[in-house]
């Protein structure tokens, strides 16, 4: 049969021309399209999605600070770490460099680690540095100073080389004080910042470099630099200031090879400074003494750190660092307070009471005076000290006629009587009542026995919350007392058993 003729013919594959023609349109835009697709994923203009994001890994030490200005007497804000011109810094540090590499020196041992004078009888006095007086106004009247300018003067003085415990010293006895670039140029990773990684944990407003004290080649350079040389110029032991567990540098980590070491044991890196601090210096048989108040907040580990010590040194004092008349311990906390004292005398351990005013030493009144002398009474052991002072009034040998009340020794610890807190002494007693309520305690006592510091002679006393008084007078252990349920004596190895670490 032949074809009809409106039939078109097959050429190739079985196509007609017309066909193969829209194939071969259809093939190219299928194949347009494959590049366009292709070349939107792999454009370098469109980055690839990632699961987990990739950070930029340091490769130097975080921006350099400038060196800090001279501090105003009174700074209002802690100096800041800002960007500053690498040159410029780096060659202002390698003009202020000096050699660290002091040879460890050679102590003759002693006997033992050397105790200060014996407190047992009377009120023993304490001077907070000798920057203002001369030492000879000493003599005779202070027992033991922190921070002494010189390490033999005045004789019979038990004197203490001051050092600020994890930080860079002040110029001074001992060794040369190294600022900020310092450090940058030497020692980049000795230095401690805050958490923005870029500013130093600068305390209390100074500029004195703030240091990693769990590094041991720090606390190397530390006793290299300042303590053997202070030993060796015959200080008996070494105070060192600001030791506590609050961070006030506000200390986060350090810059080591480039990288950001975060650092969040704070306490434990106190705590193993201390521990190795206290074993070093009584090899070479110095005496270890640390401004430490007991820490409400850390019970446990304040127990642990008075094991590190040989002298506590309580700033916070009786007056609460002074803030105000009114503004003393609430009862909770001064009875926790006063057991902390008594575990440092049961177990050997001096103290220092400082008891700042929030006036000038010579507007302090008598009250005041008092207040600070009986709560120092109830507490005090053979190794302990008072000073009474105004708001950071240290540097002057400060005295009162009370200091020389002769009220002999402790017949007994202390112990609660008729609402108030006492203790009995050879000639005399100390009578507190720490209320901070408006409990007022009427105190009755044998007629004609005592006197207070000033020569009035009494029987009857009235307390106000918040008020003692030191009298004297021959006494016999609570003999003269009316016995009755309150009078509790207080349990120092009650106190042992609770709070031993």
């Amino acid at each position: 049969m032949q074809p009809s003729p409106d039939r078109q013919k097959k050429t190739f594959l079985g196509l007609t021309w017309p066909q193969l023609g829209i194939l071969a349109a259809l093939v190219t835009l299928l194949c347009f399209t494959v590049i366009a697709i292709a070349g939107l994923t792999f454009s370098p203009s469109i980055p690839l999605p990632t699961l987990i994001p990739t950070l930029p890994v340091p490769t130097s030490i975080p921006p350099t600070p400038p060196l800090p200005a001279t501090p105003t007497p009174v700074p209002t804000e802690p100096p800041t770490v800002t960007p500053s011109d690498t040159a410029t810094l780096t060659s202002t540090a390698t003009a202020t460099a000096t050699a660290t590499g002091i040879p460890e020196p050679t102590l003759l041992p002693t006997k033992g680690v050397p105790k200060p004078p014996d407190t047992t009888d009377n009120i023993h006095v304490a001077q907070i540095f000798t920057s203002a007086d001369p030492p000879k106004d000493e003599i005779g009247k202070v027992d033991l100073v922190w921070g002494a300018t010189f390490p033999d003067q005045s004789a019979g003085v038990f004197n203490l080389f001051y050092y600020p415990f994890d930080r860079d010293a002040d110029s001074g006895t001992g060794g040369t004080h190294h600022d900020i670039a310092w450090f940058l140029a030497n020692h980049p990773d000795w230095i401690e910042y805050t958490c923005d990684k870029k500013t130093p944990a600068y305390e209390y407003n100074d500029p004195n470099v703030p240091l990693d004290i769990s590094n041991p080649a720090v606390i190397d350079y530390m006793m290299q630099t300042y303590l053997f040389p202070a030993i060796q110029k015959g200080y008996q032991g070494i105070a060192f200031d600001n030791v506590d567990f609050g961070n006030n540098g506000a200390r986060c980590g350090i810059w080591k090879n480039g990288n950001w070491v975060k650092q969040t044991d704070y306490i434990g890196d106190v705590l193993n400074w201390a521990s190795y601090i206290y074993k070093a210096l009584h090899a070479l048989n110095i005496s270890v003494a640390m401004n430490f108040p007991y820490d409400f907040n850390h019970p446990h580990e304040s127990y642990q750190m008075f094991q590190y010590l040989d002298i506590a040194v309580d700033e916070r004092g009786f007056t609460n660092r002074g803030q105000s008349k009114d503004n003393y311990l609430p009862l909770s906390e001064w009875l926790t307070n006063m057991e902390a004292f008594q575990f440092l005398v049961a177990n050997g351990k001096a103290f220092v009471s400082i008891n700042e005013m929030p006036e000038p030493f010579a507007k302090v009144s008598q009250a005041e005076k008092q207040w600070a002398l009986a709560n120092y009474l109830l507490v005090k052991g053979q190794y302990s000290y008072i000073a009474i002072t105004g708001i950071q009034e240290y540097g002057y040998t400060l005295m009162t006629p009370e200091y020389s009340a002769a009220i002999g020794h402790a017949l007994g610890p202390m112990y609660q009587s008729q609402g108030v807190y006492m203790r009995d002494f050879s000639n005399g007693i100390a009578i507190v009542n720490p209320s901070s309520f408006d409990q007022t305690f009427n105190i009755i006592l044998s007629s004609g026995v005592y006197q207070d510091l000033y020569g009035n002679k009494t029987n009857f006393l009235t307390l106000a919350p918040q008020t003692a008084v030191v009298l004297l007078g021959k006494t016999t252990h609570r003999s003269d007392l009316f016995p009755g349920p309150n009078n509790a004596l207080l349990s120092l190895s009650q106190f042992q058993t609770n709070h031993a670490p």
